[in-house]
């Protein structure tokens, strides 16, 4: 069973897109460039594992930022613009774990 609880204090929340990258059943957790949006990404990793019951599941780590909302996915190509909320280190961290995918 899904809940869903209000995130007051996370308006942006709605756009879960920001806060998660799929690609062929593989979910990699962003890490927010702006730090107010930090919070959003908390408890997904473990909801998208043992909720959603997927296996493949990682997540950005300092220092690598990542924003969804900066990921374009056309096909098997994976186009990231590199931001202020996304830096290369981000960048990296999502091509390593898609990579080996066929990304």
């Amino acid at each position: 069973m899904i809940e869903i609880f209000p995130a007051d204090d996370f308006p942006d929340s709605v756009f879960i897109e920001d806060t998660m990258v799929m690609y062929k059943g593989s979910v990699v957790i962003t890490r927010p460039g702006n730090e107010t949006r930090e919070g959003e990404v908390k408890g997904l990793f473990e909801f998208m594992k043992e909720e959603i019951g997927l296996n493949n599941v990682t997540a950005i780590t300092a220092p690598g930022t990542l924003d969804g909302g900066d990921v374009l996915k056309v096909g098997n190509t994976i186009y990231v613009g590199l931001s202020r909320r996304t830096n290369e280190e981000g960048i990296k961290q999502l091509e390593k774990a898609f990579s080996p995918l066929g990304a």
